[in-house]
């Protein structure tokens, strides 16, 4: 009869000792745990049938890098990492790769993306991406309503100049020329 398996939840301290170590470093106070005398024995280059035992420090380990990066100081792969990782419950350091709540989806499009950004404390580049993911328009989009008046200037002023008259991109007045067939700057009569 074998033993349930406790979750090895490092602390705080820890974690953050362990994430601040440079690389050398870490790699040098793993070879110290039975994974380094494990891989001596081992032939270079022969088959394993089983993957070797994860040892309590490398489990402390996962979460405070990226999976790809602690497979490549514990010599497993990335798939095995992950694995791991997620049948502890224990969750992914890059915030791009987390999984969002109905909760947090549910924020997208409600207000400025910026906003959004700081209730949840990740990188801008996430939420756009997410939001642009599940094809949510932006929040109280800014759009130029065009007059008439504003019309009439088209094709009679450089679109450098009209775009900043009306505060907005060069390339929006070339559509809205397009728009109105008015494809080049029309001379005025000289007075």
């Amino acid at each position: 009869m074998s033993l349930p398996r406790r979750k090895v939840v490092p602390s705080a301290e820890l974690a953050h000792q362990l994430r601040d170590l440079p690389d050398r470093e870490l790699f040098r106070l793993l070879r110290r745990s039975r994974l380094a005398h494990r891989n001596r024995k081992t032939r270079q280059g022969a088959p394993r049938s089983m993957p070797p035992p994860w040892t309590r420090e490398e489990e402390r380990l996962l979460g405070m890098r990226s999976d790809a990066e602690l497979a490549r100081l514990l010599g497993r792969t990335v798939g095995a990492v992950a694995l791991r990782r997620s049948r502890r419950r224990i969750p992914h350091p890059n915030p791009s790769a987390r999984r969002w709540s109905p909760d947090e989806r549910a924020l997208l499009g409600t207000m400025p993306d910026r906003e959004i950004v700081y209730q949840l404390g990740i990188e801008a580049k996430h939420v756009l991406g997410q939001r642009e993911r599940l094809k949510i328009p932006v929040f109280d989009r800014q759009l130029h309503r065009w007059t008439r008046a504003d019309d009439a200037r088209l094709g009679k002023e450089r679109d450098e100049v009209l775009a900043k008259a009306f505060g907005v991109t060069v390339t929006s007045i070339k559509h809205r020329r397009t728009r109105l067939e008015i494809f080049f700057i029309q001379k005025t009569p000289a007075t």
